[in-house]
């Protein structure tokens, strides 16, 4: 199993690019992808960081494990992967959780992975992708509810691969470290560069047409999209209907809810698909938000 998962710099399209290599690389057969999850960065050193997009890739294959690790390390590096320290931003991640039932002590691949048994962004969204997955013995479901970073864990997406219909996601400009050259440059102080001179203001007219003067701004009108043609007549409607439900979120619905959005669930669950969640929308262990 594979965990993908960035918070900098354009993560959807990193994300499904992997997901599609992955796909390509011969050797390689993509059995399942786990939903998208928005989680909560897990650091230890004090610094903020932008929220992360997590999913995992469940796969089978004829390569060894240094094999695949190759493989993974490839697609960070396509994504523009700058390891500056660690724990820092990263515009993608690419781990090995497990390998069958192999075990390996070897720092640069140790299986499974010493962490993920008690990281609620990879154990959430695994478990989507197969309920009843375990690692060291040890239910994966389970192990995401009692995750320490369980309640980073903002929502999950279920057709991200191909709708565009997402909620609100991370920012986060990704800033490649600076050269040694540039930082010097950087120290360097700054040329003066003298101001361009300007022409003096005229004096008023005050013969001058009233319709010579400039039209107070105006507000401009939030774009909207899939905007008509200026020269097209935009018809307002007398009431707006209620949004449509958008499937493909769970949100406060708890996790293996996913009758929901088949229409197999309760009417108390059809409320929660009535709209895309928010940024702050956090799932809770029972199904409700916190």
């Amino acid at each position: 199993m594979i965990a993908l998962g960035g918070n900098v710099g354009g993560v959807v399209p990193a994300l499904r690019t992997a997901v599609n290599t992955l796909r390509q690389t011969e050797g390689i057969t993509v059995t399942a992808v786990a939903p998208l999850a928005r989680t909560a960065a897990v650091t230890t050193d004090g610094d903020e960081q932008p929220d992360y997009l997590n999913t995992v890739v469940l796969a089978t294959t004829t390569l060894a494990p240094r094999e695949v690790l190759a493989v993974c390390q490839d697609l960070e590096a396509a994504a523009g992967r700058v390891r500056t320290r660690p724990q820092g931003p990263r515009t993608l991640d690419a781990d090995i959780i497990t390998y069958e039932s192999v075990t390996s002590a070897d720092p640069e691949l140790t299986l499974p992975h010493p962490r993920a048994a008690e990281r609620a962004f990879v154990l959430t969204p695994w478990a989507q992708a197969d309920p009843f997955a375990e690692i060291g013995n040890q239910s994966v479901a389970a192990l995401a509810e009692v995750a320490p970073d369980r309640d980073g864990v903002r929502w999950l997406a279920l057709d991200w691969l191909d709708s565009d219909h997402l909620p609100a996601l991370p920012t986060g400009q990704y800033v490649a470290p600076p050269e040694a050259q540039e930082a010097d440059e950087a120290d360097a102080p700054a040329p003066v560069v003298p101001a361009p001179a300007q022409s003096a203001a005229p004096e008023p007219q005050p013969s001058a047409p009233a319709q010579s003067a400039a039209p107070e701004p105006q507000p401009s009108a939030p774009a909207q999209p899939f905007a008509r043609h200026a020269a097209e007549p935009v018809a307002t409607p007398a009431a707006q209907p209620e949004p449509p439900a958008t499937p493909g979120f769970l949100n406060g619905a708890g996790y293996g809810s996913v009758g929901a959005a088949s229409g197999t669930g309760d009417d108390e669950d059809e409320n929660v698909w009535a709209a895309p969640p928010n940024w702050n929308d956090v799932i809770g262990r029972n199904g409700q938000n916190r």
